[in-house]
């Protein structure tokens, strides 16, 4: 019968210490100021994104760097290695590709170069305001 008690009381105690805790944590000031986004008091600003630029451009593809010889119905990717100013290198950047003579080779939008007919051509890679260009040349 004693027991019973003790154990009612400590179960009551620990209940009451928890309604104690929880009426403590909501009444207590927020330290975190108004409209804020996260940051404390005393702390620095993180400092903004470094934008990068381009300070270089090359052409290649898994044949080496180029001038390139194909014949009519071959195709070649093109790849665009853009150097950053972090020393970096980037191939995802938006190039804008172009030939010479579509009519000998013909460029797309992914660097997918197609051979046509026989001739000589520039492919340019583009991205402002660097510039690259490699030959390629058709043979029939």
């Amino acid at each position: 019968m004693i027991g019973r008690k003790i154990w009612a009381l400590i179960a009551a105690a620990i209940l009451l210490a928890a309604l104690i805790g929880s009426v403590w944590a909501l009444a207590r000031p927020d330290p975190t100021p108004t409209g804020d986004s996260g940051l404390r008091i005393g702390r620095s600003l993180p400092a903004a994104p470094r934008v990068l630029s381009p300070v270089g451009l090359e052409i290649g593809a898994d044949e080496g760097p180029g001038p390139y010889r194909l014949k009519p119905g071959e195709e070649l990717i093109l790849l665009a290695a853009v150097e950053l100013d972090d020393g970096s290198t980037r191939y995802d950047a938006p190039i804008n590709w172009a030939s010479t003579d579509p009519r000998v080779a013909a460029i797309g939008p992914t660097g997918l170069l197609r051979a046509i007919a026989g001739g000589q051509v520039t492919i340019t890679a583009e991205l402002a305001p660097l510039e690259a260009e490699v030959g390629v040349r058709v043979d029939d």
